[in-house]
């Protein structure tokens, strides 16, 4: 005869339906901004102290499936260093205006030409 033996890690289910429903939270979030604001592409990215910079962690089908972004740069970059949230009207008009990133933004061919960016906390620090 044989007798099959299955080991479950009853914590690692919760995890998974936990982390289910986060990914799925995010997923609706960056869709429900999209609609409420009209916006050409909504992103929403993680800080990754250790790297020094920010990973995409859910985006609008137009951007890529993942992309990393360095602190120092421009409008976003500039967020997550200060932690103050910013509404930009004409990008152009403004000092971290950079036509590199703005003009054809992670080459997708959008011109981005407003964006409102603002830090996600945790424990008092930009997450």
């Amino acid at each position: 005869g044989c007798c099959p033996l299955l080991v479950m890690d009853p914590n690692a289910a919760v995890q998974h339906r936990k982390d289910k429903e986060r990914e799925e939270a995010f997923e609706s979030a960056i869709s429900k901004v999209q609609e409420i604001l009209q916006a050409e592409a909504v992103g929403l990215l993680l800080l990754n102290k250790e790297r020094n910079e920010l990973i995409a962690s859910h985006q609008t089908s137009n951007l890529p499936a993942s992309f990393h972004w360095g602190l120092d740069q421009g409008v976003i970059g500039h967020v997550a260093n200060t932690g103050n949230f910013i509404n930009i009207a004409e990008i152009k008009d403004e000092s971290l205006y950079d036509p590199k990133l703005h003009d054809n933004y992670l080459n997708t061919g959008i011109a981005v030409q407003s964006i409102l960016c603002m830090p996600i906390f945790k424990g008092g620090e930009v997450h």
